[in-house]
């Protein structure tokens, strides 16, 4: 794996503009009987989760990273691209979740909130130190709730990937970033169908 440079995180964002199809169940439009849809999403500052090689809970993660890469259409990774990715999760020594970014309904732009939250993510010491190693690759790994066609949905996942890629640049780190949308999904949530337009930030130490 190519080396990169260490990164610094800047503070000055430049949110890139994403348009997208409609998918999943758009907002209905507020009215006397229905109250307006928040696009962007208020969610508490989760803790960094970071697991060292040798903990109990790597293989499961390990197990879990793989069937996020092998449900990504070959259509946007190849199988070879997808052999490459589960090796180096495989042969990880530090898997580290950042952040579940949430997204509103039919939407692939990361709001204000979001993004604030996922800056300060990568901005605490235990960011800080492990940015230190220039060989930290990102994982973006998008999804869609299930109200939507698979096709459909499998885009905006891509998109919401791709687009937390652009925020992450936008943030000026310059580590490795794969970026993969896997469509429709229950992984998230099984209940509440609204987590599941969402992104998971993920750090893997080779």
């Amino acid at each position: 794996m190519t080396p990169a440079a260490p990164s610094s995180i800047a503070q000055t964002e430049v949110p890139p503009p994403i348009q997208t199809p409609a998918e999943e169940t758009p907002p209905a439009s507020p009215g006397p009987a229905s109250a307006a849809v928040d696009p962007d999403p208020v969610v508490k500052q989760e803790p960094i989760q970071s697991f060292p090689e040798n903990a109990p809970e790597v293989a499961s993660l390990k197990a879990d990273a793989d069937r996020r890469i092998e449900e990504a259409p070959t259509t946007d990774y190849s199988d070879g691209d997808k052999a490459k990715v589960r090796e180096a999760i495989r042969v990880a020594k530090r898997l580290t979740r950042v952040a579940t970014l949430q997204f509103g309904a039919a939407s692939a732009r990361l709001g204000n909130n979001e993004r604030n939250r996922f800056k300060a993510a990568l901005q605490t010491q235990e960011m800080e130190n492990l940015l230190l190693d220039p060989q930290a690759v990102f994982f973006s790994i998008g999804y869609a709730d299930a109200s939507g066609t698979s096709e459909i949905n499998r885009q905006i996942s891509q998109k919401r990937a791709a687009g937390v890629e652009s925020v992450l640049k936008s943030f000026k780190v310059t580590h490795k970033c794969y970026s993969v949308g896997i469509g429709t999904t229950t992984l998230i949530s099984a209940e509440k169908q609204s987590k599941n337009r969402a992104v998971e930030v993920w750090v893997v130490l080779p």
